[in-house]
């Protein structure tokens, strides 16, 4: 769970509000990963409010701790690289 202020908790329920709105039906599987699962979340981009995808919590949790955004991910495969 993450601390946020009172005016970026409103902005987060704001673009979570307009993801959900614009969202396809929920899927049975992660977008990310495949695996099948009865708990979704659904993911969005945090700087527009646009809906990406749903997700486990795993692989959720996993982008958003890694930066959200494709440098993080990118630091991540070349380490797994290099240490393979």
């Amino acid at each position: 769970m993450r601390a946020e202020c009172g005016s970026c908790e409103k902005r987060l329920a704001k673009q979570l509000a307009k993801a959900k709105t614009n969202a396809p039906r929920k899927t049975e599987k992660c977008c990310c990963c495949f695996i099948k699962s009865e708990h979704l979340i659904l993911d969005h981009d945090h700087d527009t409010g646009k809906f990406r995808g749903w997700l486990c919590r795993n692989c959720n949790q996993g982008i958003g701790k890694l930066g959200d955004n494709i440098e993080g991910l990118t630091r991540a495969v070349k380490y797994l690289l290099c240490r393979g």
